[in-house]
């Protein structure tokens, strides 16, 4: 086959410090990465891919306290579509929008990115049920995208114990 196999990201730790951007930056073609059981501390995104990166799934992951969403992409080719699922993000600014992608309409050159289980956490004083994807909040944005981004909640801040306790059953299980 001329197509590779996925590279595999797990059980690591890492922190985002000296003002760094995203925690995975899945970018200038990076394709075929299945990230997973990582814990990520800080950072502006969670997943970043955009300049022909595809086909990278990012699942049950933490990212800790980033700052403005779980993840952003650009537009991808139907059938290379990232995936983002089963993943705790915890965000630290007042946004709205969990994540961010072309939200237009659906085509051959404009695929979704695969969504669903997901739990995130807002931390600024902002009403979870008014945070989701797309300009909607996550149940009307569920409701109306059924099979989109199923199973996702939005909570308020987690507890932090909880969350440290959760990190090392993920990466030493």
């Amino acid at each position: 086959s001329v197509l590779k196999l996925d590279d595999e990201l797990n059980q690591n730790f890492m922190i985002s410090n000296y003002n760094g951007d995203e925690a995975i930056d899945n970018d200038d073609g990076s394709c075929y990465y299945n990230t997973h059981h990582n814990f990520f501390v800080y950072g502006r995104n969670g997943m970043k891919n955009d300049f022909g990166g595809h086909d990278n799934k990012h699942h049950h992951n933490i990212y800790a306290y980033v700052s403005q969403h779980c993840f952003g992409i650009v537009s991808q080719v139907q059938g290379h579509e990232d995936e983002f699922y089963n993943n705790t993000c915890i965000i630290t600014d007042s946004t709205t929008q969990w994540a961010s992608f072309s939200c237009g309409e659906e085509s051959d050159i404009n695929a979704w990115p695969k969504l669903g289980y997901n739990s995130i956490y807002m931390t600024a004083d902002i009403d979870p049920s008014t945070v989701g994807l797309c300009k909607l909040n996550e149940s009307v944005f569920q409701a109306t995208y059924p099979g989109v981004d199923d199973g996702t909640k939005v909570y308020n801040a987690p507890n932090n114990q909880q969350l440290l306790a959760n990190a090392k059953i993920l990466l030493f299980n």
